[in-house]
C-alpha cells in the first residue's frame, strides 16, 4: 500500500512540475537601437530623452 502511496505522490509532484514549467511566461527582452532615434554614442551627449522616446514608442 505505501508503494501505491509513494508512486502516486511521485506522479502528483512531477505533473505539478511540468504544469509549473508549462505555465511561465516566456517573454523575451526587447532590443531597440537608440541610434534611429538619433542617440549619439562616445558619452558626451546626453541621450536620456531619446532613451524615453525609444521605449515609449516600442511599448506594445
Amino acid at each position: 500500500m505505501t508503494c501505491i502511496a509513494s508512486a502516486f505522490k511521485a506522479l502528483c509532484l512531477s505533473l505539478l512540475f511540468v504544469a509549473a514549467v508549462a505555465s511561465r511566461p516566456t517573454n523575451t527582452p526587447k532590443v531597440f537601437n537608440v541610434q534611429r532615434y538619433g542617440a549619439k554614442a562616445g558619452g558626451k551627449t546626453d541621450n536620456a530623452k531619446i532613451y524615453l522616446t525609444s521605449q515609449l514608442v516600442n511599448q506594445h
